[in-house]
């Protein structure tokens, strides 16, 4: 709803949205005979709610302009700590987890500034090889990823976030680890299902590196 003025000779007309900002009104200016809207302090008047409309619209598209830089992040809080584990299950048996986690992904990131209220934000939309990989993905979508009108906050978790440059290379060798990873799993999974699983087993042994000498608790 349009706020209310005091002053008298300025008639609403319209409200208008600008993305990540907020509304805009226009008015009626009846003494100056034009119409009128205002950004921040700036007032831009002319012969036509449409035309000021545009002139408010091109002044918000340079002062809140985004400048996106393509990241790769790699998220090391699950890597191996939260999935590899030794414990006792109740009375029960002492059993033993033994998983890691390759979590990574790459985004485009950009610095937006509300010309409203103090600060900035960092916000973020989809990496452009990703967008284009998605059957759905329409018109619609590409203007609303260009305008930057989807773009969303980033979250950024804590400390074990690691951020990269967007780099191909890198890109590449992250989906290269994650098909090994793929492939292991694959392995241990035929490993498992085998019949003759006894005889597979000692055959890995072979294979795999001789376990590290228990240590020794101290007394206390």
């Amino acid at each position: 709803m349009p706020q209310k003025r005091q002053n008298k000779n300025l008639a609403y007309i319209k409200t208008f949205f600008y993305p990540r900002v907020g509304d805009f009104e226009i008015y009626y200016n009846r003494s100056n005979k034009y119409f009128q809207t205002k950004v921040n302090n700036t007032v831009f008047s002319g012969d036509s709610e449409q035309a000021v409309e545009k002139q408010a619209r091109e002044h918000l598209d340079q002062i809140t302009k985004l400048e996106w830089k393509p990241f790769i992040i790699i998220d090391r809080n699950n890597t191996g700590d939260a999935e590899h584990d030794t414990y006792f299950s109740g009375r029960s048996a002492l059993r033993r987890k033994h998983s890691f986690v390759l979590h990574f992904w790459r985004l485009e990131l950009a610095v937006a500034k509300d010309p409203r209220r103090e600060g900035t934000q960092r916000i973020e939309r989809r990496h452009p090889e990703d967008k284009h990989g998605d059957e759905y993905w329409s018109e619609q979508d590409e203007k609303n990823w260009v305008s930057g009108v989807s773009a969303q906050k980033h979250y950024e978790a804590d400390e074990k976030y690691v951020y990269l440059d967007y780099d191909p290379a890198i890109w590449d060798t992250l989906m290269r680890m994650a098909q090994a990873m793929a492939r292991q799993r694959e392995a241990l999974d035929k490993l498992l299902g085998s019949k003759n699983l006894e005889k597979m087993l000692l055959a890995q042994r072979e294979k795999l590196p001789a376990l590290p000498a228990p240590k020794r608790r101290r007394r206390a």
